[in-house]
Parts: structure tokens; sequence; C-alpha cells
């Protein structure tokens, strides 16, 4: 049990103050005494949210290895793994999925109703989603107020790369929040062309229809759209224009110039092509490591 301390203990302070040495003492004495670390300050917070909020996994790791509990909530409902999707800590995040000596539940919702992962979708951080789903976060979990999932969050937040990722690990493109929408409803309903077309591309159906009868067509505000939806739209017909008419009137000068560069025998092309560079090397990709997870961020 979660001791309702008001006040800063003595490891709260140490933590705070970023102090390895004392918090090492204190977490060996009371240990010793058999008593419990994870106690509330004044604004129910553990030693561990502050360990998170401070960014310092060296002393998450500590408490953590001292059986403190990641699914402690704080006074927004916020567990140690919220607060690191929250403050995009992959190595805080990583340290307590891999160092933590009691099993986690990574659906714990928080008082807004999500869960870690989509904390971690709205904060846009992909290295954190990553992380979560391969640690077996449900990548077509609701939020508790609105039944979106993590791909509608990341649709409204038009995260291009991240709906690719989410899409790419499972989730379900047709999911319907508690309304009867899908991701393609907020996407067309947003005039968010590239994602319309992304999640079209990935099997979105058009005639999916919500609480008030409407399709995706329906909530359409762009014309553009609306022709992409009903199988219309050439990505590249608007690119073809006709010539300016003061283009159309230097036509014929232009022809003749051509043709007395080409009867002089002198005359020379100079064309000059680009000169080809090396493509650039792939970004590094941070990795987690298990006993040292102060990963690149």
């Amino acid at each position: 049990m979660v001791s309702h301390r008001c006040f800063d203990r003595p490891l709260h302070i140490a933590v705070a103050q970023s102090n390895v040495p004392l918090t090492e003492r204190y977490l060996t004495l009371l240990t010793m005494a058999h008593r419990n670390i994870d106690t509330y300050n004044h604004l129910r917070q553990t030693p561990l949210h502050l360990a998170i909020i401070t960014d310092q996994w060296p002393l998450v790791r500590m408490l953590v290895l001292s059986s403190a509990c990641a699914d402690v909530q704080d006074r927004n409902g916020q567990t140690a793994v919220h607060l690191s999707c929250q403050t995009a800590s992959t190595a805080c995040l990583h340290t307590i999925l891999t160092c933590s000596t009691h099993e986690l539940d990574l659906e714990l919702r928080n008082y807004d109703g999500l869960s870690p992962l989509h904390v971690a979708v709205n904060t846009g951080s992909q290295d954190v989603v990553m992380l979560l789903v391969d640690s077996g976060a449900d990548v077509d979990a609701t939020d508790g107020k609105s039944g979106r999932t993590a791909l509608f969050h990341a649709v409204e937040r038009d995260h291009e790369d991240m709906v690719l990722y989410l899409l790419r690990a499972g989730a379900k493109v047709n999911a319907q929040c508690y309304a009867g929408n899908t991701p393609l409803h907020a996407a067309s309903g947003r005039g968010q062309q590239r994602m319309v077309k992304l999640l079209i591309k990935h099997g979105a159906d058009i005639g999916v229809k919500n609480s008030h009868n409407d399709t995706p067509l329906a909530v359409v505000k762009t014309r553009v759209i609306s022709q992409m939806m009903r199988g219309r739209y050439k990505p590249g017909r608007s690119a073809v224009a006709s010539p300016p008419a003061d283009a159309k009137a230097a036509l014929p000068r232009s022809v003749a110039l051509l043709k007395d560069e080409s009867a002089s025998p002198s005359a020379s092309c100079g064309s000059s092509y680009p000169s080809e560079h090396s493509s650039p090397s792939p970004e590094e990709t941070p990795q987690c490591q298990g006993s040292s997870p102060g990963l690149g961020r």
C-alpha cells in the first residue's frame, strides 16, 4: 500500500536534488527497515515520479530495483509509464520496462482516460511509441472519454509517420469511436488530403456510417478530397496547365532563334548536368540496451 504522506520525505528531497549517493543511502535504510518507498509528497508524487519528471534514468533504475512500483498514480492519474511518455523519455521508459520488479499494466488509464500509448502518440515521440508497442501495449486500446484509438489521435494530430507506423503495427484502420466515427471521418472532416490518401491506401472504408448516419464522404470539407474519395481525382492532372499568353506570343521568336543556332556550325548546346551526390547516410535509431538504458533521445 502507498503511504499517504502530505509532505516531502528525505527521499523525495534527495531525488529532487539529483543526489545519487544520498538516494542510495536512504533506499538502503528503508529496505533494511522494511519500509515502503512509494510515499506521496504534497503533490501526490512518489520519488519515482520525481525521478522521471527530472529525467534522471539512473535514479529511476535505482528506485525500480528497490521495488518502487511503476503503476502508482499521481494526482492526475499518471503512472511512471505515463510520465515517461509525457516527457518523451525513452531512457526512463526503457529502464522501467526492463528493470521493474512488479508486473506492469501498460493499459492503465489516467484521469483523462488515456493509456500510456495515447499519451506517447499525443506527445509525438515515435521512439517511445515503438518501445511501448514492442513491449506489448495494445495498439487498438480506446481512450475512456471518446473511444478513440491511438490511430485516431495520430490522425487528428496529422502525424503521417506515426499513422503509418501504427497501421503497420496492426492498428485497425476502420475502428470506430463511441460516436461511430473512423479515422477516415476525422481526416476527411479536417481536410487532411494526404492523410485521407494514406488511410484509403491501407484499406479505410468510405462507406462506414457514424451515429449520425454520415459516411466519411458526407463530412468532407474540400472538393479535392471529395473527388479523391469518389475515385475521380488524378494527382498529375492539376500539374498540366496551358502556357500563359505571353509565352505563346514569344514562341515564334524562340523557334527562329533555334533555327539560327542550328544553322551556325559554331553553335553549341552548352547544357550542364548537375553533379551526382552520394545518398545521405540513414539516420541513427536509438536502440535500447538491457543494462545501460541511457539511450540517445
